[in-house]
This record gives structure tokens, sequence and C-alpha cells, in this order.
């Protein structure tokens, strides 16, 4: 029974956000993320978050996180501190990540249309969920996944050959492909690891004139007054706070891609899509 139909029976039930705590819910979408509510409420992170005054008051080049810690959040040396949290805080990544999946595939769907080969990049994570999402929504698409050495023993091959994987380092080398994905990988990176990425990018894709593009998703700060300003800026403190990356603006973006390519949107203020420029 939806939360409005029991409220117009009177009968009790869970609200819309406490919905996304409950495990066992029938729906394939439904995404639950107690891990990531513990996560976000732990004295490990309540703790760096009270440090930041001081680290803009010092010349400090580790986050507040790793300032406290000694170690770096969702890497294997967070684990050797504490491991239950560091697999608690991957699972509260993972959800992250996969929250909303549908979404730009199914109001952005132009944007993978005449695509017929991906490399999707997982990042740090090596989460792949929107991979194999988009190579389901569309079928035609021949999709590579780049993942750090240490996880590829965790993925499978596809039974049909359209997902595949390869073990790689993303600064050093992308696979080939007519586009790139980077779904929610710059927001935790330092605008130079950002440029190194880009140029691996730049080499993995044919020209524009061929349909070469790099599809970014990441929030995108849009300064309209509003409660979607107040996110933006909200994730924006805990990425300083949690790791050496940050939200960025439009022109941010623009700025690390450089003049030879062309931002383009992709999403009302939260998901950007980078496209080469017409020299490719």
């Amino acid at each position: 029974m939806s939360t409005t139909r029991a409220r117009r029976r009177g009968a009790y039930c869970i609200n819309p956000l406490s919905y996304l705590l409950v495990d066992g819910i029938p729906d394939e979408l439904h995404v639950n993320h107690r891990s990531f509510v513990l996560t976000a409420t732990s004295s490990r992170y309540i703790d760096a978050a009270m440090g930041l005054a001081d680290c803009f008051k010092k010349d400090v080049v580790a986050p507040p996180f790793e300032e406290l810690h000694g170690a770096t959040l969702f890497h294997e040396s967070m684990e050797s501190v504490d491991a239950d949290f560091h697999k608690m805080a991957n699972e509260a990544l993972e959800v992250h990540d996969n929250f909303g999946i549908p979404i730009p595939l199914r109001e952005f769907s132009d944007l993978f249309k005449g695509i017929q080969s991906v490399t999707y990049c997982c990042g740090a994570s090596g989460n792949d969920a929107f991979a194999r999402a988009l190579v389901k929504d569309f079928p035609h698409i021949n999709c590579t996944v780049l993942v750090d050495p240490k996880m590829i023993g965790t993925k499978q091959q596809a039974d049909d050959g359209i997902v595949s994987y390869v073990a790689g380092d993303i600064f050093n080398f992308i696979p080939p492909a007519q586009t790139v994905v980077l779904m929610l990988v710059l927001h935790f990176l330092t605008d130079e690891d950002c440029v190194k990425i880009l140029a691996q990018c730049r080499k993995a894709i044919p020209s524009r004139e061929d349909g070469g593009k790099v599809i970014i998703g990441d929030i995108v700060i849009d300064y309209s007054p509003g409660p979607l300003l107040e996110t933006h800026l909200l994730m924006d403190i805990v990425f300083m706070t949690m790791t050496k990356g940050r939200q960025r603006e439009r022109i941010g973006l623009t700025g690390l891609c450089s003049r030879s390519f062309v931002l383009a949107a992709f999403g009302p203020g939260t998901i950007g899509g980078v496209c080469p420029g017409s020299n490719g």
C-alpha cells in the first residue's frame, strides 16, 4: 500500500524518509540508506566536521577527516584503523551512488542515443551499477568497466558479453571507446587529479566529428536561491571535510576541461555532460 493511499484510509504507515531506511521492500528501485545515515552521523564524521574551522586557520593540505584519523576515507588505510567503520562507509558510498540511477537514463536518454561503445570508470568505489543499468536500457551499447586492480576479482563477466571488465589505473590509462562515462568520480578529487583523468579520457575517445564524448555525472552548483542551492553547498562542505575534492560550479568544470572541451547541460544543475571540442 502506498503512503498516500494509507493516509487516506487512516492507516499507520512509514513516511517517505523512513521508507529509505527499511529493508525488505519489494521494489527493485528501493535502496536502503541506513548505512548512509549511520556513517554521516558517526563520531568519526562529526569529529572531523568540528575541526573544519581550525583547518581553515592552518596551512593543512589533508582534509580534516584524514588529519584527525590518520587515514583516508573509503581507502584501505581506514580499514586498518577501524574495519567496521570502513565497511559501513563503503556501503554508504554504494548506497549514495546507486540512488536515483534510473533518473538520468530516463530523463536524458537522448545523450546516450547513437553511442555504440562506452568505457565506464568506477572510480575508487568499484561500483558498476550504473554501467549495468545503462546496457539494460540501451542493449546495443558495448560497455567496458574500468576497475581498480584490487577490486577486479569481485567482478563477474556478464554471460552476454555486453559488459566486460578491465583492471587498470584511471590516471594512466582508460580503455578506448566512443564515450567515456565518469559518474560521481571527479568530486572526490583535486583539480590537478581531475585534469589528469580528463587527459586520459581525451586519449580514449575519437574526435567530436566521429562521435567522441565524455559524460560526467556530478553535482554542479547552481547559485539560484532555493533549497537545491543549500543542498549543493552542504555537499560541498561535506566533501571539503572528508575528501580532497569538492563540488564545482559550471565554470569550474569548464576550467578543468580546458578550451578543447565544450560543457553541455545534462540535468537541472546536478549533472554535467562534457563533450570534446571540434578539434577532438
